[in-house]
Order: C-alpha cells, then structure tokens, then sequence
C-alpha cells in the first residue's frame, strides 16, 4: 500500500479508501505474523523435546502422547517464546551466526531431521521474518492513525456545531 504524505488534501471518499486499505493490509500483516508466531511455537517445541531428551526426562520418539505434550506446551505458553535460554542449553545462539537457510512461505522443514545448527537456523529465519513483519505491521498502524485522525477532524468540523444549539 501506498503511504499518504498529505491526507488533509485527499477527497473524503479517497480517505475512507485508504482507510479501508490501510486496514485491509493491516489485517493481512497481523494474519502472517500469527502465523509466524505458530511457527516459532512449533520449532520451540522441538527444541524443548530435545533438551527433555537431553535431560532424560522427555520421550524418545514420536508417540501421539510426546507430540500432543509438546502441542499442550506450546499452545498454554503465554508472551514470546523464551528461544534464547531453550537454545543456549542446546550450545546455541538466536543472535549469533548466520541465517542460511530457505524456508518457503507456508513450509517447515522436518525438524526432527535437522541437527541443533540447522534447526537454529530456521528459528534466526522465522525470527528475523517476524521481525520484519512487525515493523511493517507497526508502520502500518501508524498510517491508519493517521488517516483515522484526519477523518475524525473532517466529521468533527462537519457535525460538531448540531445539537450545541439550545
């Protein structure tokens, strides 16, 4: 979508569109980066299953009770996921190292075939896509803010005078 420099010299029908698109976008964002949240949650429910294995305390394979424990965890957890301390106990880093891998939209690779590094990797691609999801998500509010404001102003000064009158 378009950013508007100057909304006060847009017609109000051309502002309610750009409201409306702004919105449109914004629903579109939002709806990606949950699904890129989803996907977080996943890779860090296999990372969990490998320090539980690590730990002795996990399942060693990949019983419908170990998948839907670690499908319980991930859908209970509350705020972003703690990858940093996960991967640190894993001998790994969200933060450093390059990110070299290809993820298709809509597609994860086999975790459970992918040594710590390469499962780190995709944790750095799907955060480092949230990331940028998220800025643009917040660029986007502030468009909306902006076109909600100058829309407010234009039907305060429209109605504002009716109904003072008595």
């Amino acid at each position: 979508m378009e950013m508007v420099p100057e909304v006060s010299q847009l017609g109000d029908d051309e502002l309610r569109e750009r409201i409306r698109e702004a919105r449109r976008e914004e629903d579109r964002v939002s709806y990606e980066r949950r699904i890129l949240h989803g996907r977080i949650d996943v890779v860090r429910g296999e990372i969990k299953a490998r320090i539980d294995r690590a730990r002795g305390t996990g399942s060693p394979g990949d019983g419908l009770d170990a998948l839907l424990a670690r499908l319980t965890d991930v859908l209970t957890h509350q705020g972003p996921p703690p990858l940093e301390a996960e991967l640190a106990e894993l001998g790994q880093s969200l933060e450093a190292g390059e990110t070299s891998v290809d993820l298709p939209d809509g597609e994860l690779p086999e975790l459970a075939e992918l040594d710590d590094p390469e499962l780190t990797a995709v944790v750095r691609a799907l955060v480092r896509r949230e990331r940028d999801v998220s800025d643009r998500r917040n660029e986007l509010h502030k468009v909306i803010d902006r076109l909600r404001t100058e829309h407010v102003a234009r039907l305060q000064r429209q109605y504002g005078g009716e109904g003072d009158a008595e």
